[in-house]
């Protein structure tokens, strides 16, 4: 399963919005290591040498990250369900504009992986608290995943990107550095890569 969502003033902004990010799911039966991704965790950070797409028809735009939500189910399908998931930021679909790249982008950047991340223990959260049937749980953690990015994460990104103005404005900048460190924190009883549900 993959969904892309591709995210510059006024109407120019807008339309940055839906192209300026593409973020994707994608539900997988094993989750190996993949040298074209880098995996987040609290050391995690990514270099501009890391965005190593080609960029062939959106002049206008500085940067794309290209972020994804690997996971996986597994059961015996009579006691207990373990879920997978991970954050990772895709090195070859990933790209910059030569000559606008700079600090400030790459933090901008690297907040929009962390923010995938808050969202990736929120959907924790809700396997961890959520009912499962033995034979119905992989429909039904795809639905908790999917209504997570679409709603929650899809609209934290567009906020960010436009009360920061992609990063060219430094104070609401700090803001959301600040708030998005704060409500990871929050959650870092849910920050397990693997957790086991009872049926």
């Amino acid at each position: 399963m993959r969904i892309l969502f591709k995210f510059a003033i006024m109407r120019f902004l807008l339309f940055a919005t839906l192209l300026l990010f593409q973020y994707s799911l994608r539900a997988q039966t094993n989750l190996t290591v993949d040298h074209d991704r880098i995996f987040w965790s609290d050391t995690t950070t990514i270099k501009w040498s890391d965005f190593q797409g080609t960029n062939d028809s959106i002049k206008s735009l500085s940067a794309i990250s290209k972020i994804e939500l690997p996971y996986s189910t597994s059961s015996d399908r009579e006691v207990d369900m373990t879920f997978t998931i991970q954050t990772s930021f895709v090195r070859s679909e990933s790209w910059y504009q030569e000559g606008k790249q700079n600090n400030i982008l790459l933090l901008h950047e690297k907040l929009h992986f962390d923010i995938a991340e808050l969202h990736r223990r929120l959907i924790v959260k809700a396997i961890v608290e959520g009912k499962f049937n033995s034979d119905t749980y992989k429909e039904e953690v795809d639905k908790i995943v999917i209504a997570i990015w679409e709603n929650s994460y899809r609209k934290m990104q567009d906020k960010y990107d436009l009360e920061t103005n992609y990063a060219r404005i430094f104070k609401p900048q700090i803001y959301w550095n600040q708030r998005v460190a704060d409500q990871l924190e929050s959650m870092k009883e849910f920050a397990a890569l693997n957790v086991t549900v009872v049926f």
